[in-house]
């Protein structure tokens, strides 16, 4: 449980998308994939909520899980960090 979310995993994306793009732009293969998502313990049976910055990046993270892998309960929080640091309340955990 975060805040008032029921969620198994907040991912915060930092980088590239999480390296799941080849050098010529293109996707990886379904198969690495799925272990570079699986091995940071994100798996189709869980509810995951991508966040960045501003949501540019935590949106690619989303298509890539919820379109090309093909998870079911993945939802961006497009506000990101942007929108939850601005609620003076708002839960944060370091």
């Amino acid at each position: 449980m975060v805040g008032e979310l029921d969620v198994d995993y907040l991912m915060y994306v930092s980088m590239r998308p999480h390296g799941s793009i080849n050098t010529d732009e293109t996707f990886k293969s379904m198969d690495e994939l799925q272990e570079l998502y699986s091995s940071k313990g994100i798996t189709a049976d869980k509810q995951v909520f991508p966040y960045c910055a501003i949501g540019g990046r935590s949106g690619y993270t989303w298509f890539v899980l919820k379109y090309l892998l093909g998870y079911p309960n993945v939802r961006n929080y497009d506000g990101s960090w942007n929108q939850w640091s601005r609620i003076p309340d708002a839960p944060v955990e370091k």
